[in-house]
């Protein structure tokens, strides 16, 4: 979907949206999904996703696809 998402070890992933970092914030968040904007950070145009179960998990990636795709 044209996200730039880092290597990562950790529970969740730093990625890059293709589009406004806190756009997308907002709109999933508008559908009960929360992800971290980094603008404290100083990444303004990156998300912190921290990893679910499946199930959240594919809520979110179908959230996405909604949003960007469609």
């Amino acid at each position: 979907m044209g996200f730039l998402v880092y290597p990562s070890q950790a529970n969740f992933l730093l990625v890059k949206p293709p589009m406004a970092a806190s756009e997308l914030f907002e709109k999933l968040l508008r559908r009960g999904i929360i992800v971290r904007p980094l603008t404290s950070y100083g990444l303004t145009d990156h998300l912190r996703i921290s990893i679910g179960n499946a199930e959240e998990n594919s809520e979110l990636v179908m959230a996405m696809h909604d949003i960007l795709v469609n």
